[in-house]
């Protein structure tokens, strides 16, 4: 189990996998190379209130737990729709959606999220709770609004999920609902186990969401053309029916002898009717497949933004976790596959969904058209160190001032 010590000048994260029951705290402290603290010097773990004194079989430690000098802030859990500032160069805050009244989003300090950014206009957009979802709008703006990639007209638009907006350089994200699982509150659950170890020791990481299914492309099938009209198959015909009227002096011969080219003429006709008519219905049948697979697409787009955000959360709420507390701050171990990835912000970028299109296999024109244009809009982007080889981060450290 991981607990941080932060006394003054004094920061540190130690590792605890088991313990005497009268051990106490100021003892953890010295032995991580703290000061010393006095037996009734009064501590906080967490939010509860202790002595240097308390001993490990009366406090309850938790995974990522704190000792200081005063309380660690606790964050509130946040019911509904929420809105988090979780791009730019002030990322981190994250509040809920009031009802009764829009959300103000802009650089003037009256805003209910300031965007302090130069690229922000002093009323940039609203968000505002409906029946459905969130409704929203730009106001007027001189760099736009952007919802998932796409700049809003003068209507907005009105999400029922979780939705990307961009406004001024900034990357904000609107929720449903936060997926927060926090961790027991002091006193709730027993500290030690009967072996005398952590019992929140790392619990297991929720699985991710699977990758999206493969879409089936449509093709175009064949419409077999009507045979070319032999004309042999009238003149033959019309040939042996003047001989016969010549030979035989009755016209009648005649009229059998026409028959032929006349139904052969009437199956000819009929052929190419029935070939509009087939080619007309593969058309639309095609046609409608295209537009399926469109909103194939469209769904596939959504849900692979958030299987992105679930992958790796936007920093504000990593730091949330932290602040609630959740169980999910240590969850990714050094072992995970993911490990050395890392949300670097949100964008657009080209991504075709799996789909069952060979490569030898040359695509309808629609096809082609749909997978050229087809792109992740609005999606955190990740980075992967380990691709690169990279072994540390060069930067200031220096955060935004609070």
């Amino acid at each position: 189990m991981r607990i941080q010590i932060s006394l003054e000048s004094f920061q540190k994260s130690i590792e605890l996998d088991s313990w005497q029951e009268n051990t106490t705290l100021r003892q953890i402290v010295y032995t991580a190379g703290g000061p010393e603290i006095a037996a009734d010097d009064p501590l906080y773990v967490d939010s509860q209130p202790v002595t240097g004194d308390t001993t490990m079989d009366t406090v309850v430690l938790l995974e990522g737990s704190t000792i200081g000098y005063a309380p660690t802030p606790v964050a509130e859990p946040i019911h509904g729709w929420s809105i988090t500032v979780a791009g730019g160069l002030h990322a981190g805050r994250i509040l809920p959606l009031p009802s009764g009244r829009a959300l103000v989003a802009g650089r003037s300090p009256q805003a209910d999220v300031v965007l302090e950014t130069e690229s922000a206009s002093w009323e940039h957009f609203t968000a505002t709770q409906t029946d459905n979802g969130v409704l929203i709008k730009d106001s007027g703006s001189t760099n736009g609004t952007y919802v998932n990639g796409a700049k809003l007209g003068e209507d907005g638009v009105e999400v029922d999920d979780e939705a990307v907006i961009y406004a001024g350089g900034v990357a904000l994200l609107v929720r449903p609902q936060l997926t927060e699982t926090l961790a027991p509150r002091a006193g709730s659950l027993p500290n030690l186990t009967p072996s005398r170890t952590a019992p929140f020791n790392r619990p297991p990481r929720a699985a991710l969401m699977p990758e999206s299914d493969t879409v089936k492309i449509p093709k175009r099938k064949n419409v077999n053309k009507p045979s070319r009209f032999n004309i042999a198959t009238v003149i033959a015909p019309l040939i042996f029916a003047g001989a016969m009227v010549a030979i035989m002096r009755e016209p009648r011969y005649g009229l059998f002898a026409l028959l032929s080219p006349v139904a052969a003429f009437v199956m000819w006709i009929e052929q190419k009717w029935r070939f509009k008519r087939d080619k007309r219905e593969e058309e639309n049948r095609f046609e409608k497949e295209i537009d399926e697979t469109k909103q194939k697409f469209e769904d596939i787009y959504n849900y692979e933004r958030l299987r992105l955000q679930e992958l790796a959360p936007d920093p504000a709420s990593v730091a949330r976790r932290i602040k609630l507390p959740s169980v999910e701050v240590w969850q990714r171990r050094f072992t995970a596959a993911d490990f050395m990835t890392l949300h670097v912000g949100y964008g657009n970028y080209a991504w075709i969904p799996k789909n069952d299109l060979s490569t030898t296999q040359e695509p309808e024109k629609e096809v082609k058209d749909l997978l050229d244009s087809s792109q992740l809009r609005g999606v955190p982007m990740i980075a992967d160190l380990t691709d690169a080889g990279v072994i540390g981060i060069v930067g200031i450290g220096k955060g935004p001032s609070p």
